[in-house]
């Protein structure tokens, strides 16, 4: 089910200002993923916004982590078959997973800044969702294979 909320001009200036792409999730369907601080949990990327841009890719694994109280993250696990002569033919995408406006964003600046106000619409808006933010390539972005922590996790899925 949709939102019944909306804060466009608070998202387009949140999305400036952190500079790298974001998604909005529904925080029902966050929260089904049921996730514990430092555990690693399997997670079904179709039931994500980011399925859209992973339509062609083939995804070996997929996991969420809760880092606080307040932040996970999403690491994405897909074979890329240009990388396999490299010897790393797995890839990694993360992302952060903010339930919550972060610390390092002012709420209030950012209201007044997009020309919008601090209403019902926009606390249900906040309550609503969650903020899913690309995180930059790393050294681990390519990798030989899964790793077998990762496998791990997807295997004890399996079982159930």
């Amino acid at each position: 089910m949709a939102s019944p909320y909306s804060a466009p001009r608070l998202w387009a200036y949140f999305q400036k200002l952190e500079g790298r792409p974001m998604f909005l999730m529904l925080r029902s369907q966050w929260e089904t993923v049921k996730i514990r601080l430092g555990e690693r949990v399997p997670i079904e990327i179709s039931t994500t916004p980011m399925a859209r841009l992973l339509t062609a890719a083939d995804i070996a694994a997929a996991v969420a982590e809760r880092k606080s109280e307040y932040e996970a993250t999403i690491a994405i696990y897909r074979r890329d078959p240009k990388d396999a002569a490299h010897a790393a033919p797995i890839n990694v995408d993360r992302y952060l997973v903010w339930e919550r406006m972060p610390d390092h964003r002012d709420l209030f600046a950012m209201v007044n800044a997009a020309s919008t106000s601090d209403n019902a619409n926009l606390q249900g808006f906040l309550a609503d969702h969650v903020f899913l933010v690309k995180e930059g390539s790393g050294d681990d972005h390519w990798l030989p294979a899964v790793p077998i922590e990762i496998r791990a996790v997807i295997a004890k899925r399996n079982l159930r």
